[in-house]
């Protein structure tokens, strides 16, 4: 008999697509049909352009729960500054569409603050 210290964990799925409705996560055992998908697919939930600032929330077609407790991390959204990542507006990652555009809509709302304070938007 196995102890459940020494049990293997069920291996969850790795690869994930979108649904039809690109918002619902649909796990891909296979790397071709997954592959093939990711070629031709829109991962993009959201993206706002601010002056010099770009907010997107994009799916990530792998799961980032390294931990493996927990639902998959499977959306992410990330503040670009003159091309390149900015870390000073946070961004995140989420489990599910719903959590990802909050997340999205919080980063623009930081953007616009500081954007505005330095006078760089005035809208």
């Amino acid at each position: 008999m196995t102890s459940p210290d020494t049990a293997m964990k069920v291996r969850r799925p790795h690869r994930y697509r979108l649904a039809d409705d690109g918002r619902t996560a649909v796990p891909v055992e296979d790397l071709m049909e997954w592959a093939c998908w990711v070629e031709t697919a829109s991962t993009t939930l959201a993206l706002n352009s601010i002056g010099r600032y770009r907010i997107e929330t994009s799916f990530l077609t792998v799961d980032f729960n390294l931990s493996h407790e927990g639902p998959p991390i499977l959306w992410e959204t990330v503040v670009f500054v003159d091309g390149g990542q900015s870390t000073e507006f946070g961004g995140g990652r989420y489990t599910n569409a719903d959590e990802a555009m909050a997340g999205h809509l919080d980063a623009v709302g930081r953007v616009l603050v500081a954007a505005r304070l330095a006078g760089e938007y005035t809208q």
